[in-house]
């Protein structure tokens, strides 16, 4: 009734966790998808081999902002962040829009 699997066995998926709390990326404002106002920024993670960074990019200008951090926890990426955009005036930082992986928890 139930046949052996034959084969190479692959392994399960890696899931390195997601986390559900804030708001979707779709309930936005509309302000942000126009690109008319400068101060949006999309934050996003780049990993190869053992370099980890977090890419920063304002939405209307493009500009980009990389920083090289040590690992993916989440107090790691927030002082990174917080450091990275404090040499912004205010005004030029209006909303940061993160995936939901585990390192943008905070």
């Amino acid at each position: 009734k139930v046949l052996r699997r034959k084969g190479k066995n692959h392994g399960s998926r890696k899931s390195r966790g997601r986390y559900s709390r804030g708001t979707s990326i779709r309930k936005r404002d509309k302000s942000v998808y126009s690109r008319l106002e400068a101060g949006h920024w999309e934050a996003d993670t780049v990993v190869s081999g053992q370099a980890c960074f977090t890419t920063l990019t304002e939405r209307k200008t493009r500009f980009y902002i990389a920083i090289k951090v040590p690992d993916r926890r989440a107090a790691t990426m927030e002082n990174a962040i917080v450091s990275a955009l404090a040499v912004f005036p205010p005004q030029l930082i209006k909303s940061i829009t993160c995936d939901r992986g585990t390192e943008f928890a905070n």
